[in-house]
């Protein structure tokens, strides 16, 4: 893969993150969106961040959260579901 498509990739995957944090996002989806097979997005990008799509869309929600939270005066449960946790005990379970 060349340098260009590398990060084209990583890019298109931040943007659509970005754009459909608060959807149940899966891996499937994201590797579509690029291009590419599940099977082979998830070693692509497992390879190039060291951390698999699970767990860094994981830390995006809890960022994002964690904005929310300094931020507004939303209740908790209202914050986990705008960041696209099912429900507030798996928001709990994250931070």
């Amino acid at each position: 893969m060349d340098p260009f498509q590398y990060y084209r990739h990583l890019r298109n995957t931040r943007r659509y993150v970005e754009d459909h944090l608060t959807e149940g996002i899966r891996l499937a989806d994201v590797a579509n969106e690029v291009g590419l097979s599940p099977a082979h997005y998830s070693g692509f990008f497992h390879k190039a961040t060291g951390v698999r799509f699970s767990a860094w869309l994981r830390h995006q929600r809890i960022d994002r959260a964690k904005q929310l939270l300094r931020e507004c005066d939303q209740p908790n449960y209202q914050i986990a579901i705008d960041v696209g946790f099912r429900s507030l005990s798996a928001f709990e379970r994250a931070f």
